[in-house]
């Protein structure tokens, strides 16, 4: 699917992806980039930092309507993710927020990716309000490897 990429700082939170270069090299397979500030680096799947800037994964979905555009009541929801072990020594936690109409998201919840040794977390969040349609923004950073994996919801459609 479409992806847009930008850069994260925790002072100005997203702005422009700061990689103005790049080239491969074909002995070791590497992609090296070059940043707008003089840095060099190179794009690895592994790295729990960006330059020593931390890494913020940010999910953004369209607006769903569930096939219907009558009320639906949102009973539950289920985030699985996966992750790798970490040495850090807080418990890794990542945001929820969902939208029922455009540029007005709810409070961001927190969601807690488990404890060290905890590598296929589930976390459920319940009673989340009725709605037509609705958007779903995950947004999470940790010093480790973390993937969403699949996201549910459970619903019903309620009488007009």
């Amino acid at each position: 699917g479409w992806s847009q990429w930008q850069g994260y700082s925790s002072t100005s939170n997203f702005a422009q992806f700061p990689v103005t270069s790049m080239t491969h090299d074909n002995n070791t397979d590497d992609n090296i980039v070059g940043t707008s500030a003089g840095k060099i680096g190179i794009l690895e799947m592994g790295a729990t930092d960006d330059l020593g800037d931390e890494i913020v994964a940010h999910v953004e979905t369209g607006y769903y309507n569930r096939g219907t555009d009558k009320r639906k009541a949102c009973e539950a929801v289920h985030l699985t993710f996966r992750r790798g072990n970490s040495t850090a020594t807080v418990e890794p936690v990542g945001f929820l927020e969902y939208s029922d109409s455009p540029n007005k998201w709810g409070r961001p919840r927190a969601i807690g990716l488990g404890t060290d040794g905890d590598t296929n977390p589930v976390v459920t969040f319940r009673s989340l309000g009725t709605y037509r349609r609705r958007a779903w923004r995950f947004t999470f950073s940790a010093p480790t490897d973390l993937v969403l994996v699949g996201v549910e919801e459970e619903f019903t459609v309620l009488e007009q």
